[in-house]
């Protein structure tokens, strides 16, 4: 830790030390009662990851590398690279005057950004809410005509 202890001390020199002893599990039961008693309880991201990954210097930067991660794995994030990609090709194609190549690798790209904006509504769907189904009263039962045997 950076420090020693002088060789030359007087011999009713005393040495008082602070330090924090961490059991190992502790945290984790202390945190399962807590839950137990307050199932609200939590503990924010960057307590947990401190206290259990103590290698781990900075944990506020390691939770945005991991939400960076979350975010390359999205399907949005595979559309706008594949866009970028089609349009990179388009480009390379013209370099090389594939002109017919490079308008279907731009078509591609635009058929691909086009899916990613929010088509507007039929009219019929505009027209007239629905009720929702829950509010709506069960169909009525058709009347039953009783019949009587005769002899």
């Amino acid at each position: 830790y950076g420090l020693s202890i002088p060789t030359k001390l007087p011999s009713d020199f005393r040495i008082s030390a602070d330090y924090e002893i961490r059991i190992p599990g502790d945290l984790a039961q202390r945190a399962t009662v807590a839950r137990m008693l307050n199932p609200a309880f939590e503990l924010s991201e960057e307590k947990i990851m401190g206290d259990l990954f103590p290698e781990i210097k900075n944990p506020i930067e390691e939770l945005a590398r991991v939400r960076a991660n979350q975010a390359r794995r999205h399907p949005i994030h595979a559309a706008i690279t594949l866009i970028e990609s089609f349009r990179e090709e388009a480009r390379l194609l013209r370099e090389v005057k594939d002109v017919k190549g490079a308008e279907l690798y731009e078509k591609a790209a635009n058929l691909v950004e086009a899916s990613m904006t929010a088509q507007p509504e039929a009219e019929e769907e505009r027209a007239a809410p629905k009720p929702r189904p829950e509010v709506v009263p069960p169909p009525a039962a058709e009347p039953t005509v009783e019949r009587r045997r005769t002899r």
